[in-house]
């Protein structure tokens, strides 16, 4: 994990925390006025958990292509050492 990827998964679940905290101490004052008071807090960690399940995925993607291309390359490289025994 790069330290991006740490510092937004932090950071969304030190919003969550407050946003929680920000219900709780709304609430006094009505349950639809702590939800909305609150709202921008859970939808920016929402924001956050997509964009880290985002980086995550190009990541994993990445690698898997890497992989992919490298078993390709030995892949290509027996076959062309199996043609050239089959001609002696």
């Amino acid at each position: 994990m790069k330290l991006v990827d740490t510092l937004i998964l932090s950071a969304s679940v030190a919003l969550f925390i407050i946003g929680v905290h920000q219900l709780f101490v709304l609430s006094k004052t009505g349950m639809m006025t702590a939800i909305m008071g609150s709202y921008w807090l859970f939808m920016l960690v929402a924001g956050l958990l997509f964009w880290y399940r985002l980086r995550r995925a190009k990541e994993k993607n990445m690698d898997n292509q890497q992989s992919f291309i490298s078993d390709n390359k030995s892949r290509v490289s027996q076959t062309s050492k199996n043609k050239q025994r089959k001609k002696k």
